[in-house]
C-alpha cells in the first residue's frame, strides 16, 4: 500500500471526526477510509472524482465517499471547511458488513436531495465551530450534532447500499498501482506503454477504468503527477529548469511551461519566486491567523442566515 495516495487520518479521543479549515492549493491523488464533506467558504476548488472533474464555488458542498480516490487543486485563493467522518459511525452493529455510498454534490446534482444544500452547509459549519470550543458541554453537543448529521444523510440524501467485498479494495489497489507506477517512472519516455504491460490492461481498458474512477484520462493523470513533482522540486531544491524537465519527463521546455502554467496559473520561475517570497517576507507571517478569523466570520454568517 502506497503512502503516496493513502491518507491516514487521526481523530481526537472525544469524537471520531476530524475537522479543519484550510486554503487548498493542491492535493495529489489520494484516498482514505473516512467519508469527507467539503464546503467552499470562499473562492473555488476543482476536485477530480468520479465521474468527472468538477469545480466548486463559494457555498458549494460535496461528500467524497469512503475509499474514493480524488485530487483537489485550485488556481485562486480559497477557504474551505472539511469534515472527515469515521466509517464506523455509519454502522448499525459492530459486525455490520454494509457499505454506503451517498450522492451529495451541489454542483452535479445527479441525485436530487430532499433538503436544500445550504441545510448541510449549515450543519457542517455548526460542527466545525463546536470543535473550536474546548468545554465539556460543547463536546457532548458535538457528538449529538455528528449523529444528527449522519441521520440527515440517511433521511435526505440518495444513497446506495453494498455488501463489502474485495472488489472495492481491488479497485483502490489498482488505482494505487497505476499512480505509483507513473510517479516512479515519469521520466521514462515510454512510460505509458510500459504501464499497460505492467498492469496487464490495454489502452482502451485503462481509459475507461480511469474515467470511471477518477474522471480523467491517463494523459491528464500523468501530466498532473509531473506538474506536482515539478512543484516539489521548484519549492524544495535549487535544481535548474532543464534538470526538472528531464526528471519529470516533460520532453520539451515548451511542453513543461504550457502544462505548468495551465495547472498552477504561474510560470515555473514565478512559482519558485513566490515560494521564496512567502518564506522570506515578514508581512506574511500573520496570513494564516487572518484567514482563520475570516473563516470564523463566514461560518457565523452562515449560521445566522435564516434561509
Amino acid at each position: 500500500m502506497s503512502s503516496y495516495i493513502f491518507e491516514t487520518i487521526e481523530f481526537k479521543n472525544q469524537y471520531p471526526v476530524n475537522t479543519f479549515i484550510a486554503s487548498i492549493q493542491s492535493s495529489s491523488f489520494h484516498w482514505h477510509y473516512e467519508y469527507e464533506l467539503i464546503v467552499v467558504l470562499k473562492g473555488s476548488i476543482t476536485i477530480s472524482v468520479s465521474p468527472k472533474p468538477i469545480t466548486l464555488y463559494q457555498g458549494d458542498v460535496i461528500l467524497v465517499n469512503s475509499k474514493t480516490v480524488h485530487e483537489i487543486k485550485s488556481e485562486d485563493k480559497n477557504i474551505c471547511m472539511i469534515l472527515q467522518l469515521d466509517p464506523a459511525l455509519f454502522k448499525k452493529e459492530n459486525n455490520d458488513n454494509v457499505y454506503y455510498r451517498f450522492y451529495l454534490n451541489s454542483v452535479v446534482n445527479e441525485e436530487p436531495i430532499k433538503k436544500e444544500y445550504n441545510y448541510f452547509v449549515k450543519k457542517v459549519a455548526g460542527i466545525v465551530l463546536l470543535t473550536l470550543q474546548q468545554d465539556k458541554k460543547s463536546c457532548y453537543r458535538l457528538r449529538a450534532e455528528i449523529y444528527g448529521l449522519i441521520a440527515d444523510l440517511f433521511e435526505y440524501v440518495q444513497y446506495d447500499m453494498h455488501l463489502k467485498t474485495e472488489q472495492s479494495d481491488t479497485d483502490a489497489a489498482m488505482l494505487m498501482k497505476i499512480i505509483d507506477y507513473l510517479k516512479d517512472n515519469m521520466s521514462e519516455e515510454d512510460v505509458v506503454n510500459r504501464l499497460y504491460k505492467e498492469i496487464g490492461m490495454g489502452e482502451k481498458t485503462v481509459y475507461r477504468y480511469l474515467k470511471e474512477h477518477v474522471g480523467i484520462s491517463l494523459k491528464e493523470m500523468l501530466d498532473t503527477l509531473r506538474v506536482n513533482e515539478a512543484k516539489k522540486l521548484l519549492k524544495n531544491t535549487n535544481k535548474s529548469i532543464g534538470c526538472i524537465i528531464d526528471e519529470c519527463g516533460f520532453g520539451s521546455e515548451n511542453t513543461f511551461y504550457r502544462l505548468f502554467k495551465k495547472n498552477a496559473g504561474l510560470t515555473p520561475n514565478e512559482y519558485r519566486q513566490q515560494k521564496i517570497d512567502m518564506e522570506e517576507s515578514p508581512k506574511l507571517k500573520g496570513y494564516l491567523d487572518f484567514e482563520q478569523s475570516e473563516a470564523k466570520r463566514i461560518l457565523l454568517k452562515i449560521l445566522e442566515d435564516k434561509k
